[in-house]
């Protein structure tokens, strides 16, 4: 994974293993609707700043695991290319998820914790390797277009944890959403019930 950024007003960090093929599409919709300043040419910033503005959308100060899903959802269906992202949300969890057609790879695994008497650390990667060096045990593939989420809450209980498959499938399955993302920028951005 490469590309960490953090947006301190956002409490947000997330890195990146692949490539945006629809880059002008989002800087687009990102200066021009969502108003955010791209620094960079960098897909990791875009994918950072889009997932940012799609969790400001939920109005809330405290967002829950159904406000990351929507968000993430949100993400897949305005993205097209190769890629696996995790993030992590300063006082909530990290969360990973990969493009709909599973070309870059990722996975989570999970090790008894030092710090949280009966808990469970998670570590998220795009190689098993890099888990097992680090005591990280039991590691499970991200199915292609799936959402894995990893609370701070489920940490402490019994290490359970909230996986969602297939809804990144969502943007390939509607074709009306893709011409509509095609045509103006900002349509593919809607808010979802």
């Amino acid at each position: 994974m490469e590309g960490h950024l953090l947006t301190p007003l956002d409490h947000l960090v997330r890195s990146q293993n692949g490539n945006l093929t629809n880059t002008d599409h989002l800087r687009y919709y990102l200066d021009h609707y969502a108003h955010r300043h791209i620094n960079t040419s960098s897909d990791s910033e875009l994918l950072l700043n889009l997932l940012a503005d799609a969790l400001q959308k939920t109005g809330k100060f405290r967002i829950d695991g159904d406000d990351i899903f929507r968000a993430v959802r949100e993400v897949m269906q305005t993205t097209s290319g190769a890629y696996a992202c995790t993030a992590m949300i300063a006082g909530y969890g990290i969360f990973g998820f990969r493009d709909p057609h599973g070309i870059r790879p990722m996975g989570w695994a999970r090790r008894k914790s030092e710090t949280v008497d009966g808990g469970w650390d998670y570590m998220m990667a795009s190689e098993s390797v890099v888990c097992d060096a680090l005591g990280f045990q039991d590691w499970t593939d991200v199915k292609p277009g799936a959402f894995t989420l990893h609370s701070l809450s489920s940490r402490r209980a019994r290490g359970e944890r909230e996986t969602r498959s297939g809804e990144g499938r969502e943007r390939r399955a509607d074709p009306a959403v893709r011409a509509r993302s095609q045509a103006r920028p900002s349509s593919s951005l809607a808010r979802d019930s």
